[in-house]
Parts: structure tokens; C-alpha cells; sequence
């Protein structure tokens, strides 16, 4: 009986992800001394779906110094929370940071970072690499009008401040490899105005361009100060960079404009349908919302980039808890499927509010209290339309393990052969078993490939 596994759905097979390299780690035991180098930006995007947020944490700024991680009451960040990320099926973590709060004025810069936080943030990136999750830092709640807001009037204070958080951040993280990623800015906009979330993206207005151009300006910044730093991986490293607000019309609307550069991504948030997912109160999901995903979203993101080579990271997303299970688990199938098929990683949004019964900032899925999942079934559909997070695969009575570099077949009736394919078809190796238990250790490139497994039954 030949069986084809599928990841996926648990039966009859398809594509497995065997990626070279990945170690199962326990959270206190060693690093992995696996180096990532010589990727493109579209590589190191296939390689972060799904990612996670580590939300109100790091870019809490109710307090300054170390204090301000949990000041927004998410527990102090632990290598086992990390751990637990990578145990669920996550591929990629977000770590938003605000530096606001953490710099002070001398007589070289106008905002030198507190060696105490940036080395708090580099451990917590440093667990992450160790667990081979690419990791995302950037600069997120600091868009005010004391350190970074996209007008005329505060344009050259903003553009000191985005150049010198960027110069330091750059020097400090430079040995990490391309699994570590720079966000520009999170959502850069004019806050407290009618035009902060929404803006007409063929006239958009003085002050709205402006904006736009400040921002298109402070992404370049980005990109500079990280290749002129020259050290490390500095010169290959991604770097995501938004339009006005993050936003879907931020990115769409022709003003925005991507830096010059190979390595580069462009930055989008999009809590879709917004009633569902962030706002109001509907709690059912529809035909309609299906098409506002795929229509407004999706389809013209990858229109306009991804079919051009240009890649995109979807850095947030969720569907808030309103007591509607089923309708966000369908908001998943939707939102995931179209990402998937369109090739936009997503990251989901966890503020870790896991005491909210229902609203509409209730996204807190990791407990980080007892390391538990709040919406196991939330979870599980996104590693289902992903297809990662089942380290062990079981189809009828065949089992396959694949970890580090060794895959291991077991069945209850002999195997008789298997064959491993690439995503194209071609045959890259053909093993005769004859057993019931077979390991062997594998020599490929990180990728997908397509298993088959035949018994003596077939």
C-alpha cells in the first residue's frame, strides 16, 4: 500500500517540509550552530509563515528602563515561552521594540539607547536563533511628536531619530545572520488626526504626502545606516519597510516607494474584516468577508509586488475573541488560505490579553503564565493551512519522524520502498526498506519535498 502524508490534513499525503538544519532543542539545553547566509529577500520571506507576535512587551513604554517589558502586564519573557512558540509550529517571531523610552541626549547623539535594554532585547533575539526562528525587530511605539512624527515641522528631528535608533541597533546586532530582520517603523502616521488610519490614496493631500514622503524617506535611512555599518550580516540583511499607517491603501496608493535596494520587503498590517477581527462586534464569518480578504487584500498586494518579485510580510494579523470560535477558525481557513497561495507570511498579532472574555483587542493566544494555548483550535488551523507544526505524521499504520537531518519511517506491516521527490517531480532518492523500522540520515537543502512511503501490502 503506497501512502502519500500530507502534513496538512493528517491522511493521504502531499508535501512535507523537511528543513535541513532545524534542531528539536530543549529550552535550556544548547544553541544551533547553523549560520543562514546568501539568501534572497523572497527566501528568507517562504521562510517565516507562520510568525508570532511578542505584543505588549518589548514595546510597552509605560516605564523606562528594564521595567518597562512588563509594564503592560505580560509576564518577563523566558527562553521557555520562546521555546513553546517554536513547539506550536511557528516559524518566525516579531518582536516589536519601542526605544522612546530608553535613550537619553549626549553630547555625540540625541538618542543613545540604554546598554541595558538593547542587551535585554539581544538575549531574547538570541533565543530565538538558538530555537532557528527568524526573528523581526523594529521601531514601534515611538511616533510622537517628541521623537518621531511625519510632518514638515518634525521632519529633521524624525529622520536624527530613525538614523540613530537604526545606527546603534544596526552595530549592536550586526553578528546575527539573515535570520534576524529590520522593521523600519511599525504603522509610522499621523497620530491624532482624521487621517491616521485611512487617507485618499490618489489625492491624499498635502499633509498626508508629506507624510508618505517622510516615511518613504525614513525606510531608506533604514536600509542605509544597516548596509553602511558594514559588519556582520549587516550587508544581507532584510529589511521590511511600510507605507503610511502599515496600512493595505498605505503600500497600494503609487506615492509609496520601496528603497533601492535587493533586500528589501515591503511591511503590511491587516486586520481583515475589521468588525470581525479588531473593531464593532460581528462575530460570524461570511461569503462576503471570504471576499473582502481575497478582493481588497490579498489578490492587489500580490498584484502589485509579489507578482513583480517584490516580497511582502503580513507583520500583523488576527481575529479577536468575541466568543466565536468557529467563525474565527473559518477567518483563519480564509486568511491563511489567501496568504498561503499568494506567498505573504503572516504574523500573528498576541497582546497577550488572555483575561478578556470578548473584544475587540482580545488576542492574548499564548499564556505565557503556564505556557499554555487560550484557542488550541486557533492554533491548530493555522498549522493545518501552513502545514508546519506536526512533528510526527501518522497516515493508517505508517509513522514518519523527521528531525534534525534524519528521517525515520515505522509501520506495523513492512515497508517495502521510499522515494523523496522535489516540489517539481523529479526523483532526488530512492531507498529500498524491507523492514518495518528504517532511519537514514538525509543530505538536502533547506526546501518542501514530496515523500512517498510503500508497504508490502501495495
Amino acid at each position: 500500500m503506497k501512502h502519500l502524508y500530507n502534513f496538512s490534513s493528517k491522511v493521504l499525503l502531499a508535501i512535507v517540509m523537511l528543513w535541513a538544519g532545524i534542531l528539536t532543542v530543549n529550552a535550556q539545553e544548547g544553541k544551533s550552530s547553523k549560520v543562514v547566509t546568501g539568501l534572497t529577500a523572497n527566501e528568507i520571506t517562504a521562510n517565516l509563515m507562520p510568525g508570532w507576535n511578542l505584543g505588549n512587551t518589548f514595546d510597552a513604554n509605560s516605564k523606562s528602563g528594564l521595567a518597562a517589558e512588563t509594564s503592560w502586564g505580560a509576564p518577563l519573557t523566558t527562553r521557555e515561552m520562546i521555546h513553546a512558540v517554536k513547539a506550536a509550529g511557528f516559524r518566525s517571531i516579531r518582536i516589536p521594540v519601542s526605544w522612546a523610552t530608553h535613550v537619553d541626549f549626549t553630547d555625540e547623539l540625541d538618542n543613545e539607547i540604554e546598554v541595558e535594554w538593547i542587551a535585554r532585547v539581544k538575549e531574547v533575539v538570541e533565543w530565538a536563533i538558538d530555537e532557528d526562528l527568524y526573528v523581526i525587530i523594529n521601531i514601534h511605539h515611538d511616533n510622537n511628536k517628541q521623537f518621531y512624527y511625519p510632518t514638515e515641522l518634525y521632519k529633521d528631528q524624525s529622520l536624527t531619530y530613525v538614523k540613530e535608533v537604526w545606527m546603534q541597533v544596526a552595530d549592536a546586532f550586526a553578528e546575527f545572520d539573515q535570520r534576524l530582520i529590520f522593521e523600519a517603523l511599525n504603522e509610522p502616521r499621523l497620530v491624532g488626526t482624521n487621517k491616521e488610519w485611512w487617507f485618499d490614496p490618489v489625492n491624499p493631500g498635502v499633509v498626508c504626502l508629506d507624510a508618505i514622503n517622510i516615511i518613504n524617506e525614513s525606510n531608506q535611512i533604514c536600509v542605509d545606516e544597516t548596509r553602511s555599518n558594514g559588519k556582520g550580516h549587516n550587508n544581507e540583511r532584510m529589511v521590511m519597510c511600510p507605507g503610511y499607517a502599515a496600512a493595505v491603501v498605505g503600500c497600494l496608493t503609487n506615492y509609496y516607494k520601496l528603497p533601492d535596494d535587493p533586500m528589501v520587503a515591503v511591511s503590511v498590517h491587516a486586520y481583515v474584516p475589521n468588525a470581525l477581527c479588531l473593531a464593532g462586534i460581528q462575530k460570524t464569518f461570511s461569503e462576503e468577508d471570504d471576499a473582502d480578504i481575497r478582493d481588497n487584500v490579498m489578490i492587489p498586494i500580490y498584484e502589485k509586488f509579489g507578482a513583480n518579485g517584490i516580497p511582502v510580510v503580513i507583520g500583523e494579523a488576527s481575529c479577536s475573541n468575541k466568543l466565536n470560535l468557529e467563525a474565527r477558525v473559518q477567518w483563519v481557513q480564509s486568511y491563511y488560505g489567501y496568504a498561503q497561495k499568494y506567498g505573504m507570511p503572516v504574523i500573528l498579532w498576541d497582546n497577550h490579553e488572555v483575561g478578556k472574555v470578548a473584544g475587540g483587542e482580545n488576542h492574548g493566544f499564548l499564556n505565557r503564565n503556564d505556557l499554555t494555548w487560550t484557542w488550541p483550535e486557533f492554533i491548530d488551523a493555522i498549522m493545518e493551512i501552513t502545514g508546519t507544526g506536526i512533528e510526527n505524521v501518522v497516515a493508517d499504520n505508517v509513522k514518519m519522524f523527521y528531525v534534525g537531518n534524519e528521517l525515520t519511517l515505522m509501520s506495523e506491516t513492512e515497508i517495502s520502498r521510499c522515494q523523496i521527490y522535489n516540489i517539481s517531480g523529479a526523483v532526488l532518492k530512492d531507498f529500498e526498506v524491507n523492514s518495518n523500522y528504517y532511519s537514514v540520515n538525509l543530505n538536502l537543502a533547506d526546501g518542501a519535498y514530496l515523500v512517498t512511503i510503500e508497504t508490502i501490502n501495495g
